[in-house]
């Protein structure tokens, strides 16, 4: 996330930094990832908001769209099959 030194850094780095353009995402992972992107929650870009991982940006972009997509597939089986483990 950040080039700190250790995790406690890393977190506050990384809030100091991008903490305004998510707060209130929730669990809305697409507005989150819009905050990231310096967008806001619809995806418009926000002026003087900073862009994650700017190294790459398109391919971060499509990295944390397809593993949003993937958990979205996927949460509800695991939950259902966890359920039947468990006798629910």
């Amino acid at each position: 996330m950040t080039k700190s030194e250790s995790p406690e850094q890393n977190v506050k780095q990384f809030f100091d930094n991008y903490g305004n353009q998510i707060r209130g995402t929730g669990n809305d992972a697409s507005a989150s990832a819009n905050g990231l992107q310096g967008c806001d929650p619809s995806g418009k870009r926000v002026n003087r908001w900073k862009v994650y991982n700017t190294d790459r940006p398109g391919s971060w972009d499509a990295l944390i769209n397809g593993g949003i997509a993937q958990m979205r597939r996927s949460a509800p089986i695991y939950l259902s099959q966890r359920a039947k483990v468990r006798g629910h």
